[in-house]
């Protein structure tokens, strides 16, 4: 068989990177599925807590309203209504909607 500088053949050089393009095709979707969920799961995070400071400014004044997040950081809407005297609150990012509801 023919060798490099090293002292791996030509087949053995193309069985390490075939074994290497396998590896990195399994493991890359699992990566950007976390990386995406990790991104969601911190816009969520800024999105409740703008929801707590938001209903903690209006805890004596209208109990419904909408507010529009558009930060750098994160994108999206919180929404508080009240209903039959119980109050919703839902947090919508990235097309994904959690609501808290008044027990």
């Amino acid at each position: 068989m023919w060798k490099n500088e090293q002292g791996m053949t030509l087949a053995e050089s193309i069985l390490a990177l075939t074994a290497f393009f396998i590896g990195a095709a399994v493991l890359l979707p699992f990566c950007m599925k976390l990386i995406e969920e990790t991104s969601w799961r911190w816009e969520h995070q800024e999105g409740m807590r703008k929801l707590y400071e938001e209903a903690e400014s209006r805890i004596f004044s209208d109990a419904s309203f909408v507010y529009d997040l558009d930060q750098s950081t994160v994108k999206g809407e919180i929404v508080w209504k009240e209903t039959n005297g119980k109050s919703k609150a839902c947090v919508a990012i990235a097309e994904r909607t959690t609501c808290v509801v008044e027990q």
